[in-house]
């Protein structure tokens, strides 16, 4: 090699130096105005809407709170910056819906002392840190059954067609009063059994929402007007405000990946940082002047994002001074012991901070975990989601990132409102897989 091409290759590495900590740098900013923007809607719309119910804003001082937003950006000086494989997106909402929220709501709401509080971010920066590892591991191309592909699409078009038909009836102009859904919801928990519960939230959460991919990558627009109306029918009949919201979600997914080819999370971030400032200004100027609440904010933000945050101060709060479950309280681990209490753990924390035992108050994954096992317990989940999201990128290899993140997206946002194993077996993780599994290369692709 010359002096001119060492130079020549010197001169390029540094110019890809700096255009990593320019990238970087952008992804940091990024993060700061997201963590701002959720900072802004939620004292301006958020707590003057629940405020006195169980969202109060009672900082406990400024330093704690700086410290508490450092704390909040610390993972992302090593999360990737560019999301070439799915479950990048996965690691990403754990940071965006679990560990923000789970750092800053306790503090927010007085949940937990400050000392405690604190303790949340610091326990979870090195389980961010450690599912960083999972992308040293290259994917493996995984051998898979040949389906072909006209008989994927049949079995979910029929599939969507059967639950069409079931629960049609059901659908009138009443579907679309969200407030009515409560009474509708206790009315098909009542009448539901085990298994057609399944068949509904699979349907809802995985079929449908693959059906609809599907179309859209294909451009079919019976497909897609079938896997709506397989929503529509289930949601009018269950009133599970999750199933109205699958082909939303799994439809902007993928238009999203699609638009942002590259990956950048830079420009994730600044969009989510826009909607979050657009639906502060269209709840707080508008609608709850004419509606008297922030709908936009209720159904969306609040429910994904601040309560869990929420409920992981009252979790970290509540089981460490009471006994913990040790993975006893579900059917998969419940024959390594007995479950100490008469009440499920989401309905024991509804029960001794709401006064609710009916009130099922679900958190993510970690606090789940901290409810099992305390800070082990975290850790042992985060031990068993790796090789989940590693599996995931070698089911993925050869879709379209943008397909796969599709049908993702909602066994994905249960992870920040559930337990791992109830977001594999009954949200529909492990179907989702097992479909990748089973799908054709050509499944997300228009020819």
């Amino acid at each position: 090699m010359t002096t001119a091409e060492a130079f020549a290759r010197t001169r390029a590495w540094e110019r890809q130096d700096r255009q990593a900590i320019s990238e970087r740098a952008l992804v940091i900013i990024g993060a700061l105005a997201y963590i701002a923007g959720l900072h802004i809607l939620y004292v301006a719309v958020v707590v003057p809407d629940w405020g006195t119910a169980y969202l109060p804003y009672r900082p406990p001082g400024a330093h704690w709170v700086v410290a508490a937003w450092i704390l909040v950006l610390c993972p992302v000086l090593f999360m990737p910056v560019r999301l070439t494989r799915p479950s990048m997106y996965i690691y990403w909402a754990l940071y965006l819906t679990v560990h923000v929220p789970g750092a800053l709501m306790p503090l927010y709401t007085e949940a937990l002392p400050p000392e405690q509080a604190i303790l949340v971010p610091i326990g979870m920066i090195p389980l961010m840190a450690l599912m960083r590892l999972c992308y040293s591991v290259k994917p493996v191309r995984i051998p898979r059954l040949a389906v072909p592909m006209w008989a994927m699409i049949a079995s979910l078009a029929l599939l969507a067609l059967v639950a069409t038909a079931m629960n049609l009836r059901s659908v009138s102009l009443s579907t679309f009063a969200l407030n009515l859904v409560y009474e509708t919801r206790d009315e098909w928990k009542g009448n539901i059994s085990g298994a057609a519960r399944y068949f509904y939230i699979w349907q809802a959460n995985v079929m449908g929402p693959f059906l609809l991919v599907i179309g859209l990558a294909k451009r079919n627009p019976w497909l897609i007007a079938l896997a709506l109306l397989n929503n529509l029918a289930l949601f009018a009949s269950s009133g599970l405000k999750s199933i109205l919201f699958a082909p939303v979600g799994a439809a902007g997914a993928w238009a999203v990946v699609r638009w942002n080819s590259s990956g950048a999370m830079k420009r994730y971030l600044a969009l989510l940082a826009v909607a979050l400032l657009a639906i502060t200004a269209v709840d707080g100027l508008y609608l709850e002047r004419t509606m008297g609440r922030g709908l936009i904010s209720s159904y969306t933000v609040r429910r994904m994002v601040y309560v869990p945050g929420l409920l992981t101060g009252l979790y970290v709060d509540y089981y460490s001074t009471h006994p913990k479950t040790y993975f006893t309280e579900g059917r998969v681990l419940s024959w390594t012991g007995e479950y100490p209490y008469e009440l499920g753990i989401p309905n024991m924390i509804g029960y001794q901070y709401f006064n609710n035992p009916e009130m099922n108050a679900n958190a993510n994954i970690w606090a789940m975990g901290y409810a099992d096992m305390g800070w082990p317990g975290m850790l042992l989940i985060t031990l068993m989601l790796m090789p989940i999201l590693w599996t995931i990128d070698s089911l993925a290899r050869g879709h379209p990132r943008a397909g796969v993140v599709g049908v993702l997206v909602m066994p994905m946002f249960t992870l920040s409102n559930t337990s791992l194993f109830v977001a594999l077996l009954t949200w529909g993780l492990g179907l989702t897989m097992l479909l990748l599994y089973l799908a054709p290369l050509g499944l997300f692709r228009r020819s």
